[in-house]
């Protein structure tokens, strides 16, 4: 499953009524500005996983490589969801699975992007061609919609981000409540239950910074 768009204010304040700690109907509540919050997380996962998830068109230039080999690390994803990518040598048009080829194989399959590209006719070609003749043109990013765990995540690291708020508007200020049944902790962070659901969320967060991040060599 994935989504057109990544989540809103709406889906952060849902998750966070889910726990039952908060009352998400009162007016301080509604002071805070979840919005930014899910900008922000949007940035923080596209950072720590180098990453761009929804595919935006564009066109990249390269040089030919200087090995041995016809290959070409593109340096970034190229969405194998919609149609195939334009590629251009030296001006000219070079066909997709004849002249050209793009790996990983079965990425359109798979649902992953590509990440290099094989023009064989450019082995031991460097120097015979000029520099940043080799143009891409297509969707790049990870995919054209947004993967389900991504979202998820997306809206728990957002939910993280108001927990400091959240735990103000729990206790008013006070760090400790001290009765004859014994001690409420809320601003130390160790005792309270929305420390354990911050927990929670940071994890699934984490996880999901360490499987989609981008490795390169």
């Amino acid at each position: 499953m994935s989504y057109p768009a990544f989540p809103g204010s709406v889906d952060v304040l849902r998750l966070i009524s889910s726990t039952g700690i908060v009352d998400v109907t009162g007016n301080g509540f509604r002071s805070i500005d979840l919005d930014s919050f899910v900008r922000s997380s949007v940035s923080e996962v596209q950072s720590r996983s180098g990453r761009i998830f929804i595919a935006v068109s564009a066109t990249r230039s390269y040089d030919v490589p200087t090995g041995p080999h016809g290959i070409i690390d593109l340096g970034a994803d190229l969405c194998s969801g919609g149609s195939a990518p334009t590629i251009l040598l030296n001006g000219v048009s070079q066909e997709v699975g004849t002249q050209v080829f793009l790996d990983p194989v079965n990425a359109d399959v798979d649902g992953v992007p590509w990440v290099r590209i094989d023009i064989p006719v450019l082995c031991y070609a460097f120097g015979i061609y000029p520099r940043r003749c080799v143009s891409v043109s297509g969707l790049w990013g990870y995919s054209v919609s947004v993967p389900d765990d991504v979202w998820a995540g997306v809206v728990c690291h957002a939910a993280h981000l108001a927990v400091p708020t959240l735990q103000l508007m729990i206790s008013q200020g006070v760090c400790e409540l001290r009765t004859e049944e014994g001690v409420a902790a809320y601003l130390d962070g160790g005792k309270s239950a929305l420390t354990v659901a911050d927990a929670s969320w940071m994890s699934e967060f984490d996880g999901v910074c360490s499987r989609y991040r981008r490795v390169t060599i």
